[in-house]
């Protein structure tokens, strides 16, 4: 007691820290959590999804909003195809698992831009490329990934570069989109006409045209020009309708490029130098997530959701607690009988004593007194009013509104105890018992009595 009263001040600082830590430091990791982590994986392109800036579920919103007239949604080319192809239509395939590496697709989609179909692919490399643009390919070798982390490199020193809008000149001047250099991955630029005369290129000329049939080439235009030889972006005209790419896969059609006021005019500018605001728009996503071994396992789904996760948890904590606690070298249990009132030393005395009326019970009364005083005390050891205590009756009013008894009858009955053990007092076994029975209605059973 002397140590909490002299240090009193530092122990209440050191337990208001410790609360405050307790509180606050929950609050600040959930605060911190809420922080968004973004991985910027291109993997991620086309997955309605994901929130990463390059997936597509703001895209996806942003489609909805923009497209006025009729749109749908499909996940499968094929099935598409099949339900709207007897018609007339826009088709938007981001970073789609379509492959067109054989010659059903490339007809099948020769067919459609021939017959007015509008068809713009965004994202992966497809073999369109080679077959319907005739065109040739430019990988940058600095930047064949892209990469977050080369924007902390300081060796690496990114800029960015102007995209030119073709096909929109304002005032005479054409307008430039920026972007960050190493988001143009890959470039595009058509043969040139002198070369499809070449006898070298003959083999390509026929090769094509084993796809084309009687349906013309078509004219090729740029549509977002990465410098006066290559495009990030070109059109196709083929018949009555046209192919385009986006070749640079992760600048246009993502997340990112829906906040970015400059790439999100980018990419309006591809949708309307390509599509037909008269047609219904089909968007073909790739929403194939990458499975793992251990998707599937019901384990796993559980771990998904926070709730089944936290019970998860603390079920492998207790069965860790159980083990530790059974490890324990532990005895046989053994009945623990609670001793009798009767058993004790002082009932022994009052024993050998009460037969005879002539003898002086005041010295018994003392010993009852002083057990009495001493269990006051225990019970209010941490109380600092009855520190300098030393009778009963002192305690007599913090008793009786601690344990909800009679204030005067308290008193009373610790009066009369003191009383009859005053000096001089000679107490007779009448006195003696009516004394102990008074006791008995706040002292019972060796243990202070609890009464409302």
């Amino acid at each position: 007691m002397n140590f909490l009263n002299r240090h009193a001040k530092w122990i209440y600082v050191f337990a208001g820290f410790c609360i405050v830590c307790v509180l606050l430091v929950p609050y600040g990791k959930r605060l911190y959590d809420q922080i968004p982590k973004y991985k910027w994986d291109e993997r991620q392109m086309g997955s309605t999804k994901s929130e990463e800036p390059f997936g597509a579920k703001y895209l996806d919103e942003y489609l909805h909003e923009y497209w006025k007239g009729k749109l749908y949604v499909e996940t499968d080319a094929d099935s598409a195809f099949a339900k709207f192809g007897k018609s007339r239509a826009n088709y938007l395939f981001v970073n789609s698992g379509y492959q067109v590496d054989d010659s059903a697709h490339i007809v099948q989609i020769i067919s459609m831009a021939n017959a007015g179909n509008r068809l713009l692919f965004a994202g992966k490399e497809h073999e369109i490329a080679r077959h319907l643009l005739i065109e040739s390919w430019n990988g940058d070798s600095d930047y064949d990934i892209f990469n977050i982390s080369d924007f902390l490199d300081k060796e690496k020193k990114i800029e960015r570069i102007r995209l030119q809008l073709c096909d929109s000149i304002v005032n005479n001047k054409p307008e430039f989109i920026s972007v960050w250099e190493n988001m143009v991955q890959e470039t595009i630029a058509p043969l040139e006409d002198d070369t499809l005369q070449n006898d070298s290129v003959q083999y390509d000329i026929d090769y094509y045209d084993s796809y084309y049939g009687d349906i013309p080439y078509g004219t090729y235009s740029p549509l977002i020009g990465f410098n006066e030889k290559w495009d990030v972006a070109a059109r196709r005209d083929i018949g009555n309708g046209c192919i385009t790419l986006s070749f640079s896969r992760i600048i246009l059609f993502t997340n990112y490029a829906v906040q970015n006021k400059e790439l999100c005019i980018g990419m309006e500018h591809v949708m309307k130098t390509t599509f037909d605001r008269s047609l219904p728009l089909v968007i073909i996503y790739d929403d194939l997530e990458p499975k793992n071994g251990m998707e599937g396992t019901t384990f796993m789904v559980l771990l998904k959701h926070p709730a089944s996760a936290l019970f998860l948890w603390l079920l492998c904590a207790a069965l860790a607690l159980t083990l530790i606690v059974n490890t324990r070298r532990r005895r046989r249990p053994e009945t623990v009988n609670k001793k009798a009132r009767n058993s004790s030393i002082n009932f022994i005395k009052h024993l050998a004593t009460i037969y005879t009326d002539e003898t002086d019970y005041r010295e018994l009364l003392r010993i009852e007194k002083r057990v009495l005083l001493y269990k006051l005390r225990k019970e209010y050891y941490f109380d600092m009013r009855t520190r300098d205590f030393s009778t009963v009756s002192q305690f007599a009013s913090i008793l009786a509104a601690s344990r909800g008894f009679n204030e005067e009858r308290v008193k009373e009955i610790f009066s009369t105890l003191e009383e009859l053990t005053a000096t001089g007092v000679q107490v007779d076994a009448k006195s003696y018992r009516l004394c102990l029975e008074q006791l008995d209605e706040i002292y019972k059973n060796g243990k202070l009595k609890v009464e409302n």
